[in-house]
């Protein structure tokens, strides 16, 4: 990846000139909030979003955190799909596993051999 800084650098500049790709002189806040503004105005007429976020939110990562994953309450049945567990059933329990690092040089999840808890029943 590279920033071109036609303002700043030859090279960058005579690339610019050459392919007619324009410089914004004043980038104060005040020309950055009138281009934002009319970017989102945009992006929501066309229903494509549009909304302001904080870039100070991140996704928030369901992975791998502990060595068993995180339990995320969804069954997948293979006759409805996903269903999500009963609130009534919640928080989801995790097996007592007697040696949790038997699978680690196979990359298998600790879980698989927890047959009886791998295998329930559908909620609906």
């Amino acid at each position: 990846n590279y920033l071109g800084t036609p303002i700043s650098n030859d090279f960058d500049e005579s690339f610019a000139n050459k392919h007619n790709i324009s410089t914004l002189i004043d980038s104060s806040l005040h020309w950055y909030q009138l281009d934002l503004e009319t970017v989102l105005a945009e992006l929501r007429s066309r229903e494509l979003g549009g909304y302001r976020t904080s870039g100070k939110l991140n996704d928030w990562c369901i992975s791998r955190q502990r060595y068993w994953g995180t339990p995320i309450p969804i069954i997948h049945c293979n006759h409805c799909g996903p269903v999500p567990v009963p609130m009534n059933e919640l928080p989801i329990r995790l097996p007592s596993l007697e040696n949790i690092k038997s699978s680690s040089k196979t990359g298998i999840s600790p879980l698989a051999n927890a047959h009886d808890w791998i295998k329930t029943q559908c909620p609906k």
